[in-house]
């Protein structure tokens, strides 16, 4: 799959869902918005969808700034 552009292999992943990569990751959720093969997932369905080889996610990262 690729993740923000860059190719991230599912074997890495103990939980093969939105919510596993960001943990993955190191990112808190309350932190991002998660867009999935084109589509914004709401926080609460993180942990339903089933992450698979072909798949593109970015990960969108919440900037405070003023």
């Amino acid at each position: 799959m690729f993740v923000n552009g860059k190719e991230l292999s599912l074997t890495t992943l103990q939980n093969p869902s939105l919510s596993g990569l960001l943990q993955h990751l190191g990112v808190k959720e309350t932190t991002v918005a998660i867009e999935h093969n084109g589509e914004i997932i709401e926080r609460g369905g993180w942990e339903n969808i089933v992450l698979q080889a072909k798949d593109r996610i970015e990960v969108i990262k919440f900037v405070g700034g003023g």
